[in-house]
């Protein structure tokens, strides 16, 4: 899933299980980001805001987890985060 000038996405993102998703510019996310079982390493570099829950596999990347928990510190993410 390549979406290079993705910027708002006003509900959910649902990539569950896409694999090579990449979406640099993305910095808005209404509801929840669901991208468990991508591979995902890091999140998008400008996001901002996710309004929902983070859903992650716990055969992704570690490091993809701990940015979405310092998200959450932050206050960009809004929901919990949930591995399954």
């Amino acid at each position: 899933m390549q979406l290079p000038s993705l910027e708002k996405i006003g509900g959910d993102l649902n990539a569950s299980g896409a694999r090579d998703i990449h979406f640099p510019k993305l910095r808005h996310v209404g509801g929840n980001f669901r991208v468990d079982g991508t591979g995902l390493t890091h999140l998008p570099e400008n996001l901002e805001h996710i309004g929902g829950d983070a859903y992650v596999s716990s055969s992704d990347p570690s490091t993809l987890l701990a940015e979405l928990m310092e998200a959450k510190r932050k206050g960009i993410l809004k929901g919990a985060v949930f591995v399954d």
